[in-house]
């Protein structure tokens, strides 16, 4: 990977931010026409590479694979579920939710990398609204383990409140285990975190995108 004149260079595709990438676009440069044609990845905080996409019909084998490596820790923080972990079947039905969600009024994104010779997911991240603009969309975020903090959330939620925007959605919702911190930073960037209630370990966020 090299550098050149502030961009960074992988192949055929380039490597930034979508605060840099909407800047650049809005701008003459001699590597916009790269940058509109190439596909927008991003850094982790360990250098590793990762893109954003919508979810597909044919993911359903990517998100098994990474259910199944999920860790119980990470799966009760997310389910909120003590001893909750997936197998195949319980993983694929999970899976068919997710495509059932989406089918109906939810926006998926997923981060994924390329593994070797085939694409893996390492994140979700959920949006599920009402059809209601003022009322809350639900907020549900999901990060492999083995590429937790390492900017990968924060990506997912930042690309949820822009789908959030384009939809008229002002207000969210999030559950998550009462002391989760890496939950609190994430809600805080999702936009104004104005209300939470804790109960029974549980604690329940509300805010404005």
């Amino acid at each position: 990977m090299k550098r050149k004149q502030g961009y960074f260079l992988l192949s055929e595709w380039v490597v930034i931010d979508q605060e840099t990438f909407m800047l650049l676009t809005q701008k003459e440069t001699n590597y916009q026409r790269i940058i509109l044609s190439a596909q927008l990845l991003y850094l982790s905080k360990r250098c590793r590479v990762f893109q954003l996409r919508r979810m597909q019909r044919a993911d359903g084998e990517l998100l098994l694979d990474m259910f199944l490596q999920l860790s119980p820790e990470t799966l009760q923080k997310r389910f909120m579920r003590p001893y909750f972990h997936f197998n195949e079947e319980t993983a694929r039905e999970h899976v068919s939710r997710l495509w059932i969600a989406k089918a109906e009024k939810e926006y998926i994104v997923l981060a994924t990398i390329q593994g070797g010779t085939r694409e893996q997911v390492i994140g979700v991240g959920e949006l599920l609204y009402s059809g209601n603009p003022t009322g809350p969309a639900d907020i549900g975020l999901l990060v492999r383990d083995d590429y937790q903090r390492e900017g990968v959330g924060t990506k997912l939620v930042q690309d949820l409140a822009q789908a959030a925007s384009a939809r008229g959605i002002t207000h969210w919702k999030a559950d998550t285990e009462a002391g989760n911190t890496a939950v609190w930073k994430l809600a805080r960037k999702l936009g104004n975190l104005y209300k939470s209630n804790t109960s029974f370990g549980q604690t329940e966020m509300f805010g404005t995108f």
